[in-house]
Order: structure tokens, then sequence, then C-alpha cells
């Protein structure tokens, strides 16, 4: 070979190295930079994950924690009552039951009712967790009223409803244990010598057929003109009174109204012609002092409706 095309060779070889070492020098370092970039991004992400994943799942778990249920959901988990006591409660969310136990020593008449303007009603069950009685608007707006006659002691379950799944709102829990006096005036259509006619009435209550709630007797009204008045009393201390009511007045004019002692507590008094009976209830603190409690049917100077009276049905007073 010739010294020339010996050094023309040579050459040629040597470019041809010197390109592949370059090409060879960028790849290798784009793949660096293309794998220092996705480390990052990973990097990144796993920080953004983290942060992200503890804040969201801390702020969702404190979320979570900031809800609470004020009575338990099962009866284990029930509040403790006393067999003359009162609680308040509220049906948080739709669906919410509230549960409450009570020990009873003793045989006797247990009443649980509630108080407040949510329509709420409950079941009462023994310590079996039999189901003893159910009401839902025995009681006055829509209340629950239970009266239960306890022949064995031990603990007692009150489970309370909204009554409609979408039924939300505050209410109120009372309890009472002892004798209380009932009267549905079925005894041979005799009045209860334990009910009084007052002094000022100018016409007698008295037992009729005329209307009844559940059997065939109620109370009415006596028969009385214009700017007269018909009223009944009962002596004692009670810390719930309830009856069922029909009236037939002069709508906002003639009216039955309820006093303790002289103080009117249904201002202004219940009037009009009703198309069904309905529950009324009162609540207050009992006291060692005996107390006047008067119903008076009060008409007014002028006009008449059909029966111009009004009955009185299913009457417990509750000490």
């Amino acid at each position: 070979m010739k010294p020339r095309n010996y050094f023309l060779t040579i050459l040629i070889c040597l470019s041809i190295l010197a390109f592949v070492f370059v090409t060879s020098s960028c790849k290798s370092n784009d793949v660096s930079k293309n794998r220092e970039s996705y480390e990052e991004s990973i990097g990144a992400g796993g920080d953004s994950g983290g942060d992200s994943g503890g804040d969201s799942g801390g702020d969702s778990g404190d979320d979570g924690g900031s809800s609470s249920d004020d009575h338990g959901d099962t009866s284990s988990t029930g509040t403790s009552m006393s067999s003359s006591d009162s609680e308040s409660g509220t049906i948080e969310t739709g669906g919410d039951i509230d549960w409450f136990k009570v020990y009873l020593s003793s045989a006797g008449e247990f009443n649980v009712y509630s108080t407040g303007s949510t329509d709420v009603h409950a079941k009462l069950y023994n310590s079996s967790l039999t189901e003893l009685e159910y009401d839902d608007d025995g009681g006055e707006n829509f209340n629950f009223s239970i009266t239960y006659d306890i022949t064995t002691s031990g603990y007692y379950y009150i489970k309370v409803e909204g009554r409609y799944s979408y039924t939300t709102g505050s209410y109120t829990i009372n309890t009472s244990f002892g004798d209380s006096r009932y009267y549905d005036f079925e005894t041979n259509g005799i009045a209860p010598s334990d009910l009084y006619n007052s002094t000022e009435s100018d016409a007698s209550w008295f037992v009729s057929t005329s209307k009844s709630y559940g059997g065939s007797y109620s109370l009415e009204s006596g028969d009385i003109d214009d700017n007269q008045v018909s009223c009944f009393h009962a002596n004692g201390s009670w810390s719930s009174i309830s009856f069922k009511y029909f009236g037939d007045t002069e709508e906002d004019y003639d009216k039955l109204k309820f006093y303790i002692d002289g103080v009117l507590k249904n201002s202004p008094g219940y009037s009009g012609t009703t198309t069904y009976w309905q529950s009324k209830s009162f609540t207050f603190s009992p006291t060692s002092s005996t107390h006047v409690y008067k119903w008076c049917y009060d008409k007014d100077g002028s006009q008449s409706t059909t029966n111009d009276a009004v009955w009185i049905d299913n009457l417990r007073l509750t000490p």
C-alpha cells in the first residue's frame, strides 16, 4: 500500500471513531437528563400525594369527628334517666334514633311523654326489649304520650324517632312514676266524686253520651246562656295533665279555658267547631302544696252555635 493511502485510511477510521464516541456521549447525557427529570417528577408527585393525602385525610377526619349524637342509637348505649326526670334531645338527621333507659324499682304507673315543636313518636320496651306500648300524637302538638302500668321492677327502655324519615329538630322527653288519676267517664255514666263543680258555675258539667273519644261517655259542659260559665275543678299537685277535647262553640268568643290557682294557662282558650278529638296536655313542676286545676266553658255576650258546648274525655292527672 502507498503511504498516502495508508494515512488516508487511518484518518477516515479516526473520524468514524470520533463520530461514534460523540453520538454515544450525547445519548448518554439525554438518558441521564430524562431519568433525572422522571425522578424529580416522581418525587414531586410523592410529596404532593403525601401532603394532599395527609391534609385531605386529616381534614376529613376532623369533619367526621365534629358530628355528634346526643343520645345512643341502641338500647345498650341509651341515656339513663330517673323515674321522674326530663332530658333534652335532638333528632340531628333524618332517621336518627335516641334511646333512653329508666330503672323502676316497684310496680306502679309509668308515664313518658315529649314536649316541644318537633313531631316525634316513641316505643316503650321492657328489660327483654319486648315492645309494650307505642304512641305518636297522644300528647299536644304532635308529641307522644305513653302511660303504662308497671308490674315488674327492672330496666325499661324508650326509643324516640322523628315521625318521618326527614324529620329533624329538638324535643324534651319527660318521665314520671306513681299513682295518677285517670277518668274515661265509663263507670255507669256517673261523674267522678273527686271532680268538683265550681261555685261560680252557672250550670254543672255532666257525663254525656252525645260524644265520646273511645267508649260511650265523656264529660260535657253545662247548658249556659250568654255571659255565663260552666266550670269544674280538681285539687292536687300534678306534674302533667292531659285530656281529649272536642268543641262546638262560637269561634274566638266562646272558649274552654284552663286555670291553675286562678291563672289562665291556655290563653286565649280553645274555641270553634272541631272535626275530631284533639289532644291537650300541660306540664309543670309539682310542689308540696295543693293547687286548684279548673276547666271553664265561658260564653261571651251574644250568639250561639249548634251545640254551644265542649267535651272532655280521657282526663289524666299525673303526680
